[in-house]
């Protein structure tokens, strides 16, 4: 999980977001305070299921995004932790849940 929660990280800077972590999950903002972008990453382990890798959850807030900002912000970053998470545990073991 810490490996998926760096390479978040990563792509996030890459996205010119400023980035700070506070209890493993990640906050990320952009823009000035008037149209600032923000969002709110967690990567945690599932308790319900404990056999199963993890959970990712995104929240996007802030007056700045428009809902076609969001959808072309929020495809990449699912298409990234995607990639990423199936490099870790293999295609097989990979489900998606919305």
């Amino acid at each position: 999980m810490d490996t998926l929660r760096t390479g978040i990280w990563r792509w996030l800077t890459k996205q010119e977001f400023r980035v700070f972590r506070k209890n493993g999950s990640l906050f990320a903002r952009k823009g000035p305070k008037n149209a600032r972008k923000g969002s709110y990453v967690a990567v945690v382990k599932d308790d319900k299921k404990p056999r199963t890798w993890g959970l990712v959850h995104l929240i996007l807030w802030g007056d700045g995004w428009t809902k076609e900002e969001a959808q072309t912000f929020t495809e990449p970053f699912w298409q990234y932790v995607d990639k990423v998470v199936i490099e870790l545990v293999g295609e097989k073991k990979f489900k998606v849940k919305t």
